[in-house]
């Protein structure tokens, strides 16, 4: 019977946690923190001596099993590329535990003076996502797409682009991370950009992720949206170079971007 309790669920589980962790005899004596809780989860960071990790305990319900699920298959198909490695999958608990990312998070470089080289980076990891997934044919226009997202956005803010939406083409979808907080990126101490928190992964609109990039840039108010749009942009196709987004498209991310935030702003 799988206990409600997450904490429980990882102790019954720590031989099996310790084993993905490669400790020795000696070393299997597991600390578990809370780190987060959510309505689909609960994140712990699990200590060993001189060895961590990080487990997501999923809800059983539909929506928890689901989310478990593209965790899983995202980590897997990564391989550790673009985020971190998956040392345990345990399907009947919904439990994830992967290996933990050595470094700092990314909104701590972007103040600094490579900001302008750490947000190019956050377009390549966009851009790399993007290669490392298979790409759908996607008909329609980028204006009739964001229709179905008017109440979460401010139109006010596309009106000056509104045509250009119109006769803007969709081309491909692809498997995007559509959870774009900037929490979910870790700059490594090998200096990669790493991805975590996956199960909001999603097939979107190629260029989807680069506006809900910078929808996170401009909740932060660090400086001219357009800047930073041509910097995401910039490293987007650095990684992905024979993507169908055309120069212009530099536009529509800042302003759609934009459009995003400021929607979250207003006050009810």
């Amino acid at each position: 019977m799988r206990h409600n309790n997450p904490q429980t669920i990882l102790t019954d589980l720590a031989d099996e946690i310790a084993f993905a962790m490669q400790l020795p005899d000696t070393q299997k004596a597991l600390t578990f923190r809370r780190v987060e809780t959510a309505r689909n989860n609960a994140v712990y960071e699990i200590f060993a001596e001189n060895k961590r990790s990080f487990a997501k305990v999923f809800a059983r319900d539909q929506d928890g099993r689901a989310r478990y699920a593209r965790e899983v298959a995202t980590l897997t198909h990564l391989d550790g590329r673009l985020g971190p490695d998956l040392l345990l999958a345990e399907e009947t608990d919904g439990v994830v535990v992967t290996a933990a990312i050595v470094g700092q998070p990314v909104r701590k470089f972007l103040n600094g003076l490579d900001r302008e080289h750490r947000i190019e980076h956050l377009g390549q990891w966009i851009g790399a996502l993007a290669s490392a997934t298979p790409h759908q044919p996607l008909a329609g226009t980028w204006g009739l797409y964001l229709q179905e997202y008017g109440t979460e956005m401010d139109l006010n803010v596309l009106a000056s682009i509104a045509t250009d939406l119109d006769d803007l083409p969709l081309n491909v979808s692809l498997l995007t991370q559509s959870d774009s907080a900037l929490s979910n990126f870790i700059i490594g101490n090998d200096d990669r950009l790493y991805g975590v928190d996956f199960e909001e992964i999603r097939q979107k609109p190629e260029g989807w992720g680069l506006l809900l990039m910078a929808r996170a840039l401009a909740d932060l108010s660090l400086g001219n949206i357009y800047e930073m749009a041509e910097m995401l942009y910039r490293g987007y196709r650095m990684t992905q170079p024979d993507s169908k987004l055309p120069r212009e498209f530099a536009s529509v991310i800042a302003l759609v971007g934009l459009a995003m935030a400021n929607a979250t702003r207003v006050t009810p």
